[in-house]
């Protein structure tokens, strides 16, 4: 019983990261190979707010309205760590 849970829970991660990879791309934010350890960490975070995110289905549909994007809706707990790393020099 225990393994459909997983794979659930596997699946759901999965998705997750994806679509924090398409929220990445939309905001044109490309992480080069060789981060700092501030941008590793932010980069940590993003991970773990998007796994723990309540608003996913409101973020694919948001992602799924526009060809392009500015910003990270509001509701978006990577908000500002999204700014940070487009920003970076």
């Amino acid at each position: 019983m225990r393994l459909p849970r997983y794979r659930d829970a596997m699946q759901n991660f999965r998705d997750r990261l994806l679509q924090r990879r398409r929220m990445m791309q939309a905001l044109g934010i490309r992480l080069p190979k060789a981060l700092s350890v501030a941008e590793q960490d932010q980069v940590r975070q993003t991970l773990l707010h998007c796994t723990e995110c309540e608003s996913a289905e409101n973020c694919a549909s948001w992602l799924a309205s526009r060809e392009s994007i500015g910003d990270a809706p509001d509701y978006c707990p990577n908000r500002d760590l999204f700014r940070a790393l487009g920003n970076r020099s």
